[in-house]
């Protein structure tokens, strides 16, 4: 079922709000990724994807994205030049996007950013973001990129499903709106543009929050570094995003990508 606004469906009303992209809003959809992907190899240089729920929703590392009605999806595809951005700025980026539209939507700062692309409320997960850069072929300097983003508005009437139960949440802990919908993607797609500029002082900006709102500092976690599984406490983020860890042994790690499990939650 379409969602409406009080004149236009979502699709259409953010059709208007950005004339210059392509928009598609589905009320079914296998992945919003992958579509904004394939409309960006048939020529597309700006997309946006939405859809009310997703069939096979992606995450990192291979891991699927649960996606049911409750929540919200959203892609957007542009084209960026060689050096002039990375998978992981424009996925930290996003974080903090996402991390600030969920501020506004329960009015206050209460969520977190577990690096590298989660957001958590109440030690739950409630939002999870994948960009994927693909090469274009049309031109020789341009790369195909398609973020997405996935925020667990409300538990699904069934409830989740039990392998995440204990670790999937929800931004409000009750049914939300169709109007509740449509105003928080406007609002996750306002604050998109204005984090995703791409300088200096943007960087230092997206920065300061991620390191401010990340849920792992302080924490001992495991992690994967040299092929060997470790156990440390998180130091922080460096200016590359990086996470920096000491571990048990008292070895400085400085990790680039890989998941981290928390062990203690305090």
């Amino acid at each position: 079922m379409m969602w409406h606004s009080s004149q236009y469906d979502i699709g259409t009303l953010i059709q208007r709000c950005y004339p210059q992209h392509c928009v598609e809003h589905h009320a079914t959809i296998t992945s919003t990724n992958a579509r904004c992907l394939e409309l960006l190899a048939q020529g597309e240089s700006s997309v946006i994807v939405i859809a009310d729920q997703q069939t096979k929703g992606r995450g990192r590392m291979g891991h699927s994205f649960y996606s049911p009605d409750s929540g919200i999806y959203l892609t957007i595809g542009f084209l960026i030049h060689n050096g002039l951005s990375t998978s992981t700025d424009l996925t930290v980026r996003a974080a903090v996007a996402a991390l600030l539209t969920i501020d506004r939507l329960i009015g206050q700062p209460a969520a977190r950013i577990k690096w590298v692309n989660d957001l958590y409320l109440n030690n739950h997960k409630v939002a999870g973001i994948l960009t994927q850069i693909e090469p274009n072929h049309r031109t020789a300097s341009d790369w195909n990129v398609a973020l997405g983003i996935g925020i667990n508005l409300a538990a699904p009437a069934d409830g989740f499903p039990e392998e995440i139960q204990s670790k999937a949440g929800a931004v409000f802990d009750y049914p939300v709106a169709d109007a509740v919908k449509t105003e928080s993607i406007l609002l996750l797609l306002q604050m998109l543009s204005q984090w995703l500029s791409l300088n200096e002082k943007a960087h230092a900006d997206v920065l300061h929050v991620y390191r401010e709102r990340q849920l792992l500092n302080n924490k001992v976690v495991t992690y994967q570094h040299g092929g060997q599984t470790c156990t440390g406490i998180v130091l922080g983020i460096d200016e590359q995003f990086h996470l920096v860890v000491r571990s048990s042994s008292g070895d400085r790690h400085t990790l680039d990508s890989g998941e981290v499990h928390i062990l203690n939650w305090q």
